[in-house]
């Protein structure tokens, strides 16, 4: 994983300017939420408070590893895109 300034304005490097779609939780409730990006090949993540603060970058991989373990602790499908 790495950290990634402003990820809504940088490409998958963060060297080129490219526009990111975010997508938050359906479940997400009071403002406490994170937003995902699919960006092939990584997944980013944010604080949906601080959409210009820094990103986590993640491989695809690593992403639906991290999924299909909330899965198993929720006792319900997590579905990655």
């Amino acid at each position: 994983m790495t950290r990634h300034s402003a990820a809504n304005r940088g490409g998958p490097l963060g060297d080129t300017p490219t526009p990111v779609a975010w997508r938050k939780s359906s479940r997400s409730c009071q403002g406490n939420c994170v937003e995902v990006s699919t960006m092939s090949p990584l997944v980013l993540v944010r604080d949906s408070k601080d959409p210009d603060g820094p990103a986590l970058r993640i491989s695809r991989t690593a992403w639906r590893t991290f999924l299909n373990g909330m899965a198993g602790t929720t006792g319900g499908p997590v579905v990655a895109r």
